[in-house]
């Protein structure tokens, strides 16, 4: 069992029946009053999200789920096929199990399937990837005060504002959690 200080982003919990991810955690200590706990979850079924404020001796059940490596092979329209690296068997999963996921996949990149029971319900991706620019205007130098940005295209088709020094054909570090530029790699 998980006690309420005890959760952090990321982690799997069953509550009322249903399998929520934390998405946020806030610890509040007021001065007079106790501490209260602010966590925001995500229905991993149903996708909905919601607010929750917990005490911090309330428990939570931790999610029986596994984590097993895949190796991302193609997309086609609307679906997404991945190898199991130990078996060679495939998966095929829906944008709708991946969420924003989809905008970091590219051929060949191992990943984490996360399942929960026999159904896959989501993807581990590294902390940050690297990824070439496809497209982007030429930034013209002496136009703007420092710190200036622009819009880029990535090989997989998401866009994020990078630093005007950035080129087509340039490989950059993006981080897969916030979906920021981070570095030229």
């Amino acid at each position: 069992m998980y006690e309420a200080s005890e959760l952090r982003n990321g982690h799997f919990i069953e509550n009322n029946g249903k399998l929520l991810r934390v998405l946020n955690y806030h610890h509040n200590k007021t001065g007079r009053g106790g501490a209260v706990i602010k966590i925001k979850v995500k229905d991993v079924l149903s996708g909905s999200i919601t607010e929750m404020t917990i005490r911090p001796g309330e428990k939570f059940k931790p999610a029986d789920i596994s984590r097993q490596k895949y190796q991302f092979l193609y997309a086609d329209g609307e679906a997404y096929h991945f190898m199991n690296t130990a078996d060679y068997n495939q998966i095929v999963l829906g944008p709708a199990v991946l969420d924003e996921s989809v905008n970091f996949l590219t051929e060949n990149l191992e990943v984490y399937l996360i399942f929960w029971g026999e159904k896959a319900i989501g993807v581990d991706l590294p902390s940050s990837l690297t990824l070439k620019v496809t497209f982007t205007e030429p930034g013209v130098k002496g136009d703007t005060v420092s710190g200036a940005t622009k819009l880029a295209k990535l090989e997989t088709g998401y866009q994020l504002k990078v630093p005007l020094f950035v080129n087509n054909g340039t490989l950059i570090k993006v981080s897969t959690e916030t979906g920021e530029y981070l570095e030229r790699a």
